[in-house]
């Protein structure tokens, strides 16, 4: 793996701890993680979500996940896993870096009590 995904990984890793987002090093992982495959669609769609990604969170009156720790250590196990070429570590790091989000959006999207409909 490139030195630079290592220090992106870091950069999130220090902006988490500090309790700052990153969002461009977030980006930027997952581009460069996906550069070395020969597969110019892949790099479309990593570009692609990150677009509707940005467009529709603050619509939702979200910016990002509220466990950024958990999200940026997501970002290191995947790193590892991919060096390591094991590609069980990788999949359960891919999971595990979408679960903050998942959580996010779960409870942005959740009815509220006394928002549903009138009783008739």
């Amino acid at each position: 793996m490139s030195s630079l995904i290592a220090a992106l990984v870091e950069e999130m890793l220090a902006c988490a701890s500090r309790g700052e987002t990153f969002e461009h090093q977030d980006r930027e992982f997952h581009t460069e993680l996906l550069a070395g495959i020969d597969n110019s669609l892949v790099g479309q769609l990593v570009g692609a979500f990150w677009d509707v990604h940005s467009a529709v969170l603050p619509t939702l009156g979200l910016s990002a996940p509220s466990d950024i720790e958990e999200t940026a250590q997501a970002h290191a196990a995947l790193l590892r896993a991919a060096e390591a070429g094991d590609a069980k570590a990788f999949r359960d790091a891919v999971t595990a870096h979408y679960a903050p989000l998942e959580r996010m959006l779960d409870e942005a999207t959740r009815p509220r009590e006394g928002s549903g409909p009138s009783p008739v």
